[in-house]
């Protein structure tokens, strides 16, 4: 009589059990490679500076400073959409394999929780009211990795001890 008790319930566990899906797929648009189009580096600076001065104790403030953020911005072809959609990211988030022989350049992108239900339901919702950049600029995009032939990325190695000084050349 056990054993038919256990048997049962795990038979009527098993067929009444299916892994929760996401709320949608619109995530999906990220997965799997997608054809690269076009790839630009920029640089951005910001400048943030302050002034002051003192009235009784004779003073005088000033300051600022700058912070450089070095982007890469790239069209990549997206299937679900049938468009080529332009993206930004930090530099420090882009990964390069070079493959001899390649004929089509193409890109991938890393999901941050790929395999949790609410990431993916998070990534669907601002998807879906904010848009594709967004979910780049919140982290939800770990990384993206570019495939390119050798070709697109030759070996420029600039050593620092190799490079002449600015006093040298005054």
């Amino acid at each position: 009589m056990a054993i038919a008790l256990v048997l049962s319930f795990s038979v009527f566990g098993l067929c009444g059990c299916e892994p929760p899906r996401p709320n949608g797929v619109e995530y999906e648009i990220f997965l799997g490679e997608h054809a690269l189009h076009k790839i630009a580096p920029s640089v951005i600076k910001n400048h943030t500076g302050g002034e002051g001065s003192f009235f009784i104790c004779y003073g005088v403030y000033s300051g600022g400073s700058t912070e450089v953020k070095r982007l890469v911005t790239f069209s990549w072809y997206s299937k679900r959409e049938d468009a080529y959609l332009t993206t930004t990211v930090p530099l420090e988030n882009v990964r390069i394999r070079i493959r001899e022989g390649l004929k089509e350049r193409s890109v991938a992108f890393g999901l941050y929780n790929s395999n949790e239900i609410d990431s993916l339901n998070r990534i669907n919702y601002f998807l879906e009211t904010e848009g594709q950049q967004y979910v780049f600029d919140h982290g939800y995009i770990l990384n993206v990795t570019f495939t390119v032939a050798p070709e697109d990325w030759p070996v420029n190695i600039e050593m620092p001890l190799n490079q002449p000084s600015k006093r040298n050349i005054e």
